[in-house]
């Protein structure tokens, strides 16, 4: 392990924290955004406009269990990433299928902390769910990390959006939004938009469709 103060693993943290948040929000309000054109037009869109909807929540999905995972790391006081070897040592477990466990456990403790703290779901009267977080897991898993036969079979999304979309949100508003700020967007990332802006804008005009 590196030989880093707290407070570097913990700047260290913030910054990865920002970032996944960022996304996080990007993704949500992208969902949203488009949704609302759903909402306004006058017949119902077709399919390809439904699957770039259905990618948008799933990456929010994929975001938000990252976000919260580094949410657990932090309390911790680990760092980035640190989470499953301080379950190794911790809880002296080897096995890989035991620690992912126990990493998913941790986030939905925390996920149900965030939960009961949120008053407007106290208010909708919605019920936590114990299969939260393994249906985050799975959309993230089957829908937006690694190519799947499952991929193209909506059930995850179909249970998600009927039993898990209001816990998600509580968890979005309470463990994403306070650190999904854009003006918390860190510096080496900042650096990195503006190359690629520049490179984007320098490719000639109609060139973006050329096959």
């Amino acid at each position: 392990m590196n030989d880093f103060t707290a407070e570097q693993i913990d700047a260290s943290l913030r910054v990865q924290l920002s970032l996944e948040a960022l996304r996080c929000r990007v993704a949500y309000e992208s969902f949203t955004n488009l949704l609302e054109g759903e909402f306004v037009a006058e017949e119902t869109r077709g399919d390809l406009y439904w699957f770039v909807l259905q990618q948008h929540c799933v990456s929010w999905v994929a975001h938000l269990y990252e976000s919260m995972k580094l949410c657990v790391e932090r309390d911790q006081g680990l760092e980035p990433g640190g989470l499953k070897n301080w379950i190794r040592r911790e809880f002296k477990l080897k096995d890989h299928r035991l620690i992912s466990e126990k990493v998913n456990e941790m986030v939905g403790e925390g996920a149900k902390r965030a939960f009961e703290n949120d008053e407007p779901s106290r208010d909708a009267k919605v019920d936590w769910s114990d299969s939260f977080v393994e249906s985050l897991v799975k959309i993230r898993n089957k829908h937006f990390a690694h190519p799947d036969a499952e991929r193209v079979d909506l059930s995850a999304m179909s249970k998600f959006g009927r039993s898990h979309y209001y816990i998600a949100f509580s968890c979005y508003r309470q463990c994403v939004l306070p650190w999904a700020r854009p003006g918390s967007i860190p510096r080496d990332l900042k650096l990195s938009v503006g190359k690629f802006k520049k490179i984007i804008l320098e490719i000639p005009k109609g060139k973006f469709r050329s096959m």
